[in-house]
Formats: structure tokens, sequence, C-alpha cells
């Protein structure tokens, strides 16, 4: 589709970021080789949770967990885990 984000050397943003993250820690932190396989890591873990799973399902799993990555849901007033139906 026209409005997918463009992959980032094969990997989704969200998923590029997040081992570029856990790379940049481990340099930050002098411990190149465990940033290096760490950010590895999450590339390949976050691959295979991607596989089966529909658009976006990163975005709202953070979003369930109390990080917000889209400036305009926060208009919403709502906590993550007040999840209730309304009738």
């Amino acid at each position: 589709m026209a409005d997918n984000p463009v992959p980032i050397m094969f990997w989704e943003p969200v998923d590029f970021i997040a081992g570029m993250s856990v790379f940049g820690m481990g340099v930050a932190l002098h411990m190149f080789a465990f940033g290096a396989i760490g950010g590895a890591v999450t590339l390949m873990i976050a691959t295979k949770l991607r596989q089966g799973a529909k658009r976006g399902a990163a975005q709202h799993w953070l979003w369930y967990m109390g990080v917000n990555i889209d400036r305009a849901l926060a208009r919403m007033k709502l906590r993550s885990w007040d999840n209730e139906f309304i009738e």
C-alpha cells in the first residue's frame, strides 16, 4: 500500500528503532559486544513476533503497556488500563 512505512534495511521502523536503542545503550555503557548482540537478538525477535501479526500490532501493544507513541491519541484522555466497554 502507499501509506505503509518505508522499511529500514528489511525491518519496520518500530523494530529497527528498538534494535538500535539496545545497540546504542551497549555503546553508551562501553559494552559494544553486548549492544551488538542485544540489538541483533531484538531485531530477530521482533521479526518473529511480527509474522502473522496484523499491521500496527506493535504500536497497539506499546499503547497497551502505557507508552504514548502517537500524540494524536493523547487527546483521548484514556489510560490503557481503563479498557472497559461503554454500554
